[in-house]
Parts: C-alpha cells; structure tokens; sequence
C-alpha cells in the first residue's frame, strides 16, 4: 500500500526510452489520480539507469495526490521491448501516434542509449516501424515534423490531433516560408550593403 506523503524531496528522471510515448493529460489522467488517491498505487514504478522507465504518468498522479510512490528496478535484458509492451498493451494509441513513438525511438540503441560504441546496434527506420507496427512511410513523415515541425505540431502529433502526413506537409510549408523570408533578408541586408557603399563613394 503505498504511504501518503506530505512532498517527495527527490525528483525522478523519465528514461528517454519512455519519453518516446506521449503522457495522458486531462480527464484521463484526473481519473489516474482520483485512482491512485483512492486505492493507492497497486503497481510499482519501473526503474532502469535510476530513470523510470514505466509509470511516469502514476509517478505523476503520485506527486499530485501528495502520496509516496514505491519503486522497483528493471530485472530484465530487453528495456525497448518492455517499455514498448507495456506501452501499446495498456494504451491505445492511433496509427500517426505510433509513428510518431517509432521516429523518436530512431537512432537509439536497444538499451535506449545514443551514445553507445560504435559496434552497438541502434533501431533504423524500418525496425521502429516494424516494433510499433506502422508503415516506414508514416515513420517518414513522423520523422519530418519531429525535425522540422514546431513544439506545438509535435504535441498535437503525439496526441493523435493530426495525422502525421498533414503534419509533415505543414512543417515543410512552413520551412519554406521560413526559407523565404530569410533568403529576402539576406538580399534585403546584401542590397542595402551596396547602397551604401555607393552612398560613400559619392
């Protein structure tokens, strides 16, 4: 049973491998935490590397019901693998929010690390596509708003509000104006330059 608490002095990292799905919000995670105040937490939260790895939306609800959470260590060989059952077990997550979990797993090795000796594998386009069962075409275009789109696309991506492709379309319509107005600023600073260097030589 988990033990009230007046505040937690210490503030736990999530692991990047989790970081990857997106956190509820709003009446769903009001309903974790009535939950949670009212029953306690009935699962320990997972850590690995000292970073929680499952539960971050208990750790949280903890911390908002001011009641202490129980912790226990990762014991098996396999994080991604854990974290990704976890994850699509209890959850259900669109296809563009699988895709977008799949562009974030991108580059990372199975441990969930990006620095890793250079024989460590790291998940390739196809293998996050593959783990989250999506198309590597969907992965392209969640990989093209996770570079290029905007904090807010991003969120709204991992909230299932838009589609990955429509996301996709407004980020590169967007770096192109971006592009535009920066190519005219040069050329408006470059123009200008000449301008008065003329202006010196009269």
């Amino acid at each position: 049973m988990s033990k009230r608490a007046a505040s937690h002095s210490t503030t736990r990292e999530f692991h990047p491998l989790a970081d990857a799905f997106p956190l509820i919000e709003g009446a769903e995670f009001e309903a974790l935490c009535r939950d949670v105040q009212e029953r306690g937490l009935q699962h320990p939260i997972i850590l690995y590397d000292d970073m929680i790895l499952d539960g971050r939306n208990r750790y949280r609800a903890c911390h908002a019901v001011a009641i202490e959470p129980e912790f226990a260590s990762f014991k098996g060989n396999d994080p991604l693998g854990f974290v990704i059952s976890e994850n699509l077990r209890r959850r259900h997550l669109d296809t563009g929010q699988r895709a977008m979990v799949a562009a974030k797993l991108e580059g990372f090795t199975h441990g969930g690390k990006r620095s890793e000796p250079a024989h460590a594998a790291t998940i390739g386009r196809l293998r996050a596509a593959d783990l989250l069962n999506v198309s590597p075409r969907s992965v392209t275009d969640a990989a093209a708003v996770r570079d290029h789109g905007t904090p807010a696309l991003n969120a709204a991506v991992s909230r299932g509000q838009v589609a990955p492709s429509t996301a996709a379309q407004l980020a590169q319509a967007a770096g192109c104006r971006t592009g535009r107005r920066d190519r005219a600023r040069r050329k408006a600073n470059f123009g200008g330059g000449e301008r008065d260097q003329g202006q010196e030589k009269q």
